[in-house]
């Protein structure tokens, strides 16, 4: 019996339908004996004929009998011996801030979205359970992808700014190894990117790899207004006006009128009547910025104008603490002075000077080699506060102090060669001064004091320059844009759609190298060799100094637009004047005051680093103890701990990340100093397309996973999945294995020996 049970199983597989091959092998049978029968008695006497008939009718039917066989396909199945092979799963968990929206409830007890996951898919007894049967991989997305320790799932939060749904799965599928057995999708579905699920179903399936999800939350519209006002402009001179942008979007309030009331230091100045659509409500304000009332001297060298844009909430809202929002714009009575060197004369040249001359806060000295001589001239709105220089150009430390960036086009060994470039480093280092690379390579590589000088201006360039040109085409943003930001087009529009419409770039020198320190804020979407975007815009934070570079020929193009591209007329002279803004800051030591304080920025999203510094001209450390005081919108306030950031301890910073949208105010208090106390304030919003609808969409979790071969697990059953993994492994074990009986090589030479006999007989008798 042992011996039985361990036989395989027999069982055909013919290769025709049975009846046919039978009627087929018996055709054949009785054709090959009736025309032997019918030779033989036309050559042999009777008895003989019979001899011969019998021998070859023999070899026929037992050759004929070998073809039924194969033919009817005899085939035996055995259990499989197959090797179990532990599945990959990996688990994507959306820790977008849609996330975070109590719409999920259970015994009339509500809670968010990813409280909900986190009761019964992200426990550590599910993750050991699932662990057993399978290879698990954690990660959250949001915005971008990160590997998810099992020991940060309790502090794990809700605050991503976008979903990058799409985006993710095509790197986690494109990643995969073939151990990738399918991936599990615990997300509420809405992907802020406008990605089509389509690409990523046919990208699965061509990898072999199932899209499960764990859909949460519900997929009914919340109604909400969501409201955001920005300035053109963050810093302005005195009596200088400015364009402030808002724009009002809705979900499942369209037709209904609203006024948008804009105030300026808290007093209405201007408003709109609106009737909500299905495209975002754009305004434009013209204004001028004026300080406060609030008893601070008029002579105050810098005041912060504070405006507010709101509309009053509407009873159906599911949130009403986003109908308002903040612009901050900084007054100044000190112009922003800015030296520019040019040795080669382009383009590039004259549009950047009218873009900057045009500005009224902007003091410009321009010097432009022509040939054996130079031209230097001052382009101020104003009489300048200081008496005019001497016609030379600053090539010395204490010249280039004078002024706030210092901006080099190209062939500036003129002015700094070989190791004198090193003036500009000291500059930039430890003077706390700003370059802008105008033009990519500021140094000729066709003379040895440009190659020195090069050489010397190297370790703080964000990149390290190849030899060779290759082509460039239109810029892409290569990171997310903050207000104030160079390439932060707030108010014309999303700023990847404007690159998109500029002209592209002509060409730029190849880039060997990123340094660790750098910022690329934009790349051309011309690839290089090796496939990646080569950088197109860079900074870098150089000791109290910061560098800008920028990388590619031809950004004079912006300014040079045709007659339908009108709209995008102000893009050059915004990104240049918002690049010195930024990079002068607006926090330096003014005349008369022997302590400053200024924000690296005055409009900040949830999550996102605010620097304070405290500057100071000449101190006694030892009796110096400033206090800095946030106060956040609630009215809870936090003390700061400031470090120093050089030796004397002139200059101090310290670090705030703020969580939850509103104003917030700063308090530097100093005891001693001019002034003693100083304020500032910052407002928190959140601009994110995340925000704008809250509802969950599940539509494209199903369709990938029909798709894909994936399944739609219930977020209160996370047992389905271990049911699933155990039940793919049982069938991978048991499935049989099926073998041909015929497949072997005696069976063959079998069938070939009886029909070589044939051969060798008739051809003895005879009859070949």
């Amino acid at each position: 019996m042992i011996a039985a049970a361990s036989l395989p199983s027999m069982t055909l597989a013919p290769v025709l339908h049975p009846l046919l091959i039978v009627l087929v092998i018996i055709t054949a049978a009785a054709l090959g004996i009736g025309a032997m029968r019918f030779s033989a008695a036309m050559i042999w006497p009777p008895r003989l004929a019979r001899l011969h008939v019998g021998v070859c009718a023999t070899i026929r039917l037992l050759a004929l009998a070998m073809l039924l066989a194969l033919l009817l396909n005899p085939v035996s199945q055995r259990p499989g011996q197959t090797q179990f092979e532990r599945h990959a799963v990996t688990l994507l968990v959306d820790t977008s801030s849609s996330m975070c929206v109590n719409d999920e409830s259970d015994g009339g007890e509500s809670f968010s979205r990813l409280d909900r996951l986190r009761q019964h898919w992200l426990t550590p007894t599910f993750l050991d359970q699932l662990a057993r049967q399978a290879d698990v991989r954690l990660q959250a997305f949001d915005a971008e992808s990160r590997l998810l320790p099992a020991e940060a799932l309790d502090s794990l939060a809700a605050t991503g700014s976008e979903t990058r749904l799409i985006d993710e799965l095509r790197d986690t599928i494109q990643h995969a190894d073939a151990a990738l057995g399918s991936i599990v999708l615990l997300t509420d579905g809405r992907d802020t990117t406008s990605a089509v699920a389509s690409t990523i179903s046919s990208l699965a399936r061509a990898r072999g790899i199932a899209v499960s999800s764990v859909p949460v939350g519900t997929t009914a519209q919340q109604p909400d207004l969501n409201i955001r006002l920005t300035a053109d402009h963050a810093f302005v001179h005195d009596g200088q006006s400015t364009t402030l942008r808002g724009e009002i979007n809705q979900v499942g309030l369209e037709g209904q009128h609203v006024t948008a009331v804009l105030e300026r230091n808290g007093e209405p100045i201007d408003s709109a009547a609106i009737v909500l659509g299905a495209e975002p409500a754009r305004l434009s304000f013209n204004v001028t910025p004026t300080a406060p009332n609030d008893g601070a001297p008029a002579s105050e060298m810098v005041s912060l104008c504070e405006f507010r844009l709101r509309v009053e909430p509407l009873i159906a809202e599911s949130r009403t603490d986003n109908n308002q929002s903040y612009a901050f714009v900084q007054i100044t009575r000190q112009h922003i002075r800015i030296a520019l060197f040019e040795n080669e004369p382009y383009w590039d040249t004259k549009f950047l000077i009218d873009a900057l001359r045009s500005a009224a806060e902007i003091d410009l000295t321009t010097i432009i080699g022509i040939g054996r001589r130079e031209e230097i001239t001052r382009y101020v709105s104003e009489e300048p506060d200081e008496p005019a220089g001497p016609p030379t150009a600053p090539a010395t430390i204490e010249d280039l102090s004078r002024y706030d960036v210092v901006i080099l086009g190209r062939g500036i060994e003129r002015w700094f060669p070989g190791e004198k470039a090193e003036t500009l480093v000291t500059y930039l280092a430890d003077h706390g001064g700003s370059l802008v690379l105008a033009r990519g390579r500021p140094f000729g590589d066709d003379t040895a004091r440009g190659v020195a000088a090069a050489a010397a201006l190297d370790p703080v360039v964000p990149v390290q320059w190849g030899e060779d040109k290759i082509s460039a085409g239109h810029l892409r943003a290569a990171r997310s844009m903050s207000v104030g930001d160079p390439l932060s087009f707030e108010g014309l529009g999303d700023t990847d759609l404007i690159l998109s419409q500029m002209p592209g770039m002509i060409a730029q020198t190849r880039i060997e190298n990123e340094r660790a320190a750098s910022i690329i804020w934009a790349r051309s979407d011309a690839t290089d060799q090796q496939g990646a975007l080569p950088a197109a815009v860079a900074t870098q934070q150089v000791g109290h100094g910061r560098i800008l570079a920028i990388l590619v020929d031809g950004l004079w193009r912006w300014a040079l637009l045709p007659p339908n591209d009108a709209d995008f007329d102000p893009v050059f002279p915004l990104f240049w004047t918002r690049a010195v803004r930024w990079l002068a800051g607006g926090g330096e030591l003014l005349p008369g005051q022997s302590i400053g304080l200024s924000l690296s920025r005055l409009n900040v999203q949830p999550h996102q680093n605010v620097e304070i510094t405290v500057q100071t001209r000449y101190i006694d450390a030892s009796r110096f103890d400033p206090t800095i005081t946030v106060i956040k919108p609630d009215g809870v306030e936090q003390t700061l701990e400031a470090s120093p950031t050089n030796e004397s301890a002139t200059r101090l910073t310290a670090q705030y990340t703020p969580l939850d949208e509103g104003l917030y105010s700063v308090r530097l208090e100093a005891p001693g100093m001019s002034p003693p106390t100083l304020t500032s304030r910052f407002v928190v919003h959140d601009p994110s397309r995340e925000r704008l609808d809250l509802s969950a969409d599940h539509a494209p979790l199903i369709a990938m996973a029909h798709a894909t071969g994936g399944q739609m697990y219930d977020a209160s059953h996370p047992e389905a999945l271990l049911d699933h993994l155990r039940a793919e492994a049982i069938a991978a074990e048991t499935e049989p294995v099926t073998e041909p009986i015929w497949d072997r090589t005696w069976v063959l030479s079998l069938l070939l020996a009886l029909l070589a006999a044939e051969w060798f007989w008739r051809r003895a008798t005879g009859q070949l």
